[in-house]
């Protein structure tokens, strides 16, 4: 089924994952063309959502007489909507969206800046829609396309403190979100004000009625990037109202000027006549408010169920338990020795307490590693004390526990016997990430920096030395050359997708990676988009939204560059090729 926008003009449901850009001065048409490309992506079975500051969608419920009724969607927030938005609760609505296929317009007009912000982007490491929609959709999932309302508000050209975290999140899922199955359509009265980055990636752009001569500057950069004529561009300010420029020269290989249909349904947008009563729409499509409002109930428990904060609490009661048990060691001939562990059942629970407080929120990954190691640690203890009792009791010889010596990269220490751990893990996901990443890289193996990066592990760190320390002791991994390669038993025990399998996956790894600032995430992310090109201290600060003047920008330069995730060449900084799967990294 066709999209029919004009009359000759119709576009193929694959629209759905595409990039559009509709821009047109107030009155031109630009918004009515929009709400004409939604209606007839619903009427073909296409998922999407709209993102609405101003309040305009709603009208989309009813028909365009105000009588009858319109597209059955769910209008979220607003002073029309069916179901009222948290500033707090961006995140849950992506989750109900995703699970549920539900088409909507998130009214985020009654939001101040700073709640809308909020609702889309988060608060420091809170997610927010934007960031958490492009991680958890799928590409199993129905493809869906979001219709940016007034879109300089969530791509600004100039963009710092929260606002820059707002055009990360906002600008991945145009940028990047159609691997994934996300299309989007970026409308807009003000071209000068979207981010140019983002303007001229756009596939198709669609141009009413332009005046202004920095928006005609801006529309101007995208057809100078695309090859068109600077004859159209001259042409816009006397287009009439309804009628745009249609370019695409790559997708639809078309340029030409069309006529637009009316949207069919209620125009809640419209500018207000002086001595009219506005229309008010009397009937509305039904929407099954008790239904969806059930859908969000059931949303919320199992947020709850796996909130960070809860598995904590549960944690610490573990703790408090441990701690109150009678710890008995006599100096003297022993005769009893009283254990002060966990029972069995308690370490059990334990163990999948930080099994799923880790797979609940990257964010406390690490403190979910010293959990577990925790676990491994007590389990020790217990063995071994378990055995000091019964020699104690002369039934059992008590235990050697041998100690592996700290490790260099140029260093390969013998074999170590590791007395095992019921119920513990062979070895720890970290470790075993390494192992996947030398084994993707076969017999030549990594230096310890490349290792570390494609094992999304900090280099420097006492956690690497750690992991590589278990692999050496276990007999998994040796070094030779300051180079680290498997072991004929490691080659046995390894697994490919333990660790990231292509670039796009180690970056997004990374980027969700603990202790990653979200400055430091921006920064990565511009040198990655630019890649094998770098970028100049003043470049990347105002692409990634860090004043380079303050103390923070060299922070975040020194953290990416410690986890080898960048590199400094004639003074730009680049992205690491370590990154990209490069054997070597530059120099």
């Amino acid at each position: 089924m066709k999209l029919r926008l004009a009359d000759d003009l119709a576009l193929p449901p694959e629209a759905v994952t595409q990039t559009f850009g509709i821009l047109g001065m107030r009155g031109s048409g630009k918004s009515n063309a929009g709400v004409v490309m939604a209606e007839e992506m619903y009427r073909a079975g296409l998922h999407w959502v709209a993102l609405d500051p101003k309040g305009d969608w709603w009208g989309i419920r009813s028909g365009a007489d105000g009588k009858s009724s319109g597209l059955p969607v769910v209008i979220f927030g607003g002073r029309h909507g069916d179901v009222p938005l948290e500033a707090t609760g961006g995140a849950l609505v992506a989750d109900v969206i995703l699970e549920h296929t539900l088409t909507c317009v998130l009214d985020l007009s009654q939001f101040s800046e700073g709640d809308k912000i909020r609702f889309l982007a988060g608060v420091g490491r809170e997610e927010g829609f934007a960031g958490r929609l492009y991680r958890r959709k799928g590409e199993q999932q129905a493809p869906m396309h979001l219709f940016f309302e007034e879109a300089d508000d969530y791509l600004p050209q100039k963009a710092m403190r929260d606002k820059a975290k707002l055009l990360h999140d906002c600008s991945r899922l145009l940028l990047w979100g159609r691997a994934s199955g996300i299309g989007g359509t970026a409308i807009s009265q003000r071209s000068a004000r979207i981010h140019k980055d983002v303007l001229t990636q756009i596939d198709t752009l669609i141009v009413f009625r332009t005046a202004a001569p920095q928006d005609r500057k801006a529309i101007l950069g995208w057809v100078e990037h695309h090859g068109q004529s600077q004859k159209l561009i001259d042409s816009l300010p006397g287009l009439h109202s309804g009628t745009g420029w249609v370019w695409s020269p790559e997708w639809l290989q078309t340029m030409q000027r069309v006529k637009f249909l009316r949207r069919s349904t209620f125009d809640s947008g419209a500018t207000p006549v002086l001595g009219k009563t506005a229309r008010r729409p009397a009937t509305l499509a039904d929407v099954d408010v008790g239904a969806l409002s059930q859908r969000m109930v059931e949303t919320i428990k199992r947020a709850e169920a796996e909130d960070p904060r809860h598995l904590k609490r549960r944690i610490g009661e573990l703790e408090a338990e441990l701690r109150r048990k009678p710890q008995v060691l006599k100096p003297a001939i022993i005769e009893r020795i009283q254990v002060p562990v966990l029972t069995g059942a308690q370490l059990k629970e334990f163990r999948q307490l930080a099994v799923q407080w880790e797979k609940t929120s990257p964010a406390i990954g690490q403190l979910a590693d010293l959990v577990a190691r925790g676990v491994a640690a007590t389990a020790a203890v217990q063995q071994v004390l378990e055995g000091v009792q019964k020699h104690a009791n002369g039934t059992k010889t008590a235990p050697q526990v041998d100690v592996a010596p700290a490790v260099r990269a140029d260093y390969a220490p013998r074999r170590v016997a590791i007395p095992p751990i019921e119920g513990a893990p062979k070895v720890h996901a970290g470790a075993r990430a390494m192992l996947g990443a030398l084994a993707q890289a076969g017999s030549q193996g990594l230096d310890r920096q490349t290792l570390a990066v494609r094992a999304v592990v900090a280099g420097k760190g006492g956690t690497f030395t750690t992991y590589l320390g278990r692999l050496f002791s276990q007999g998994l991994a040796h070094a030779a050359g300051g180079r680290i390669a498997l072991t004929a038993d490691g080659l046995q025990r390894a697994r490919h997708d333990d660790a990231p399998g292509t670039p796009g996956d180690l970056i997004a790894a990374w980027m969700r990676k603990s202790g990653m600032h979200d400055g430091a995430r921006r920064m990565l992310q511009a040198l990655v988009e630019v890649y094998p090109k770098g970028l100049t201290r003043e470049e990347l600060g105002e692409r990634a939204g860090v004043m380079m003047t303050g103390g923070t920008f060299t922070t975040y330069l020194g953290r990416l560059r410690s986890r080898g995730l960048i590199e400094v060449h004639r003074g730009d900084v680049m992205a690491s090729a370590a990154l990209f799967f490069a054997e070597e990294a530059r120099r």
